[in-house]
């Protein structure tokens, strides 16, 4: 009898095991925040990538200061004092190099950035070869590979393309 129990629960913690990427936070998108009185306002957006350096969640940091990790397919909205910030992204343990990287912004009183980080990616021709009997027969065509996450500031109407669709992480609540 204990037998048939552990044997029907071994595909459900199989199947459970093989959930990696936890659900993302936050609430959805409902609209964009005004700047507080006397400060900026910066939104920082991860459009979804394809299918590489999707499940890496890279850490975001203002001036050396820890806010949140970045999902695929997630935004954060920040509240700046004006000045210069470095807005910084770091991976995680076991995450690619190419999220290092990190840029300056010049926050003015009134005003909202919006950065967006793309996945810049590379095709280049490429042989498959396939085994038949007898002989290997090449078959051409393009394989793609990701060079880098590319950090761009964009106007508030390419940004309203990609946030309605996504989730809103909150900071982390040493960053609040």
């Amino acid at each position: 009898m204990q037998r048939r129990y552990i044997l029907t629960s071994l595909p459900a913690l199989l199947a459970a095991g093989c959930s990696t990427t936890p659900p993302q936070q936050g609430q959805q998108f409902v609209g964009l925040a005004e700047p507080e009185p006397g400060r900026g306002r910066l939104y920082v957006l991860r459009p979804p990538f394809e299918s590489q350096l999707r499940g890496e969640r890279p850490t975001l940091a203002i001036d050396g200061r820890v806010i949140a990790l970045l999902e695929d397919n997630a935004a954060i909205s920040l509240s700046l004092d004006p000045g210069t910030r470095i807005v910084a992204l770091t991976p995680g343990t076991l995450e690619s190099s190419r999220w290092n990287k990190s840029v300056p912004l010049n926050v003015e009183p009134g005003k909202t950035y919006f950065l967006a980080l793309w996945l810049s990616v590379a095709s280049n021709r490429s042989l498959t070869f396939v085994p038949i009997p007898g002989a290997v027969l090449p078959i051409p065509g393009t394989a793609t590979a990701a060079q880098g996450v590319n950090h761009e500031f964009v106007t508030r109407e390419q940004a309203m393309e990609f946030l309605p669709s996504m989730k809103l992480v909150t900071p982390t609540p040493a960053a609040r």
